[in-house]
């Protein structure tokens, strides 16, 4: 709709129920007595509907006075950020604490290298439109989740101190599907090296951390600390003596204690990897108690049970676990010896 003749002043205007309608082009959209014209709330006033149609929509305040206020993102200097501005930006975007709580718009950037949008009220975060980042800063946020399996050129990702229950990095690699070639890339980092080499996990909550992509050798920095629930790491090769934790200069592959290494965390494989040829469970399937046997030199330390999904179920110490109470389905036993092996049975409750 084309209102636009110089004598908007003139005019009162009722423009309800046209659900479709998304824009008015007016003399000045700011004209106060357009207060008292009526229209859907889904239309805005513009005086040019044409650039309207192509802006970027930014929720968020501070995150647009951000991208406004940039005239690298903003080339034509007006107050919005249009498509092609958004499209066509290859370089950094830094919003550290700036108490965003929506960084809706962040898709359009198709383009963009860098991001780092750490220290602000996130509670979700969509970089899957982002294909071309290769760092990544998110951290002290409120994130639950947060899935990079897009962002294949990732080599530095910090998602620390947020509420992460899960994160897999495997795709972290890169892709020969990319649409970007390496010279379009800011970064100018040679092929061979554009696979993830910095990872900062700590302090979250995290129950699943798969870090298998075939070149976890270049990972100089993995830091996953912090993680009290957290009982195994999916990595290449646990037989690899990987760089050692070193806090003081956050460098090296940091983990708690309570975490082991292994190619496959629990229902990765239902096959056996026992540490004893002669460790063993009865009877199975199971009713109601399963007892494990063990009569080899390294020692059972404690047992865990998880669902056919990956969650835990319960832990213990004892050589007989309950199952009375567990509905009907598979289960696995993931048994860890005082020297850290592991060993997985797979259980049938009956």
């Amino acid at each position: 709709l084309n209102l636009r003749n110089g004598n908007n002043h003139e005019i009162f205007s009722i423009i309800g129920d046209n659900p479709d309608l998304s824009c008015i082009q007016v003399d000045d959209k700011n004209a106060p007595y357009l207060n008292n014209w009526l229209k859907d709330d889904t239309a805005v006033y513009s005086e040019n509907c044409e650039i309207e149609k192509n802006t970027v929509t930014i929720p968020d305040a501070q995150f647009k006075a951000y991208l406004v206020g940039n005239s690298l993102i903003n080339t034509n200097g007006d107050s919005e950020i249009q498509a092609n501005e958004a499209e066509s930006f290859s370089g950094e975007i830094v919003v550290r604490s700036m108490k965003i709580s929506d960084l809706s718009g962040i898709e359009a950037f198709t383009r963009l290298t860098s991001l780092d949008c750490s220290d602000n009220q996130l509670t979700s975060l969509d970089v899957s439109k982002n294909t071309a980042l290769t760092d990544l800063n998110c951290s002290d946020n409120q994130l639950t989740s947060l899935d990079v399996s897009k962002n294949t050129l990732l080599t530095d990702l910090d998602c620390s101190s947020n509420q992460l229950t899960s994160l897999d990095v495997s795709k972290s690699s890169i892709s020969t599907n990319s649409k970007y070639s390496y010279k379009e890339l800011t970064h100018s980092r040679d092929s061979k090296n554009l696979v993830l080499t910095r990872l900062n996990c700590s302090d979250n909550q995290l129950t699943s951390l798969n870090l298998r992509n075939g070149n976890n050798h270049k990972m100089t920095s993995m830091l996953a600390y912090g993680n009290v629930n957290l009982s195994c790491i999916q990595i290449d090769d646990e037989n690899v003596v990987y760089p050692s934790c070193d806090l003081s200069n956050f460098k090296g592959w940091c983990k708690d204690d309570t975490a082991v290494y292994s190619k496959n965390c629990v229902t990765a494989s239902i096959a056996d990897n026992v540490f004893d040829t002669r460790v063993s469970v009865y009877p199975n399937p199971v009713n109601e108690t399963l007892t494990i046997v063990h009569k080899g030199v390294d020692v059972l330390k404690r047992t865990r049970v998880y669902s056919a999904i990956g969650i835990k179920i319960l832990e213990t110490k004892d050589h007989s676990i309950d199952f009375s109470d567990l509905p009907k389905g598979v289960y696995f036993l993931k048994m860890e010896s005082t020297k850290n092996k592991i060993a997985v049975k797979k259980v049938i409750k009956n």
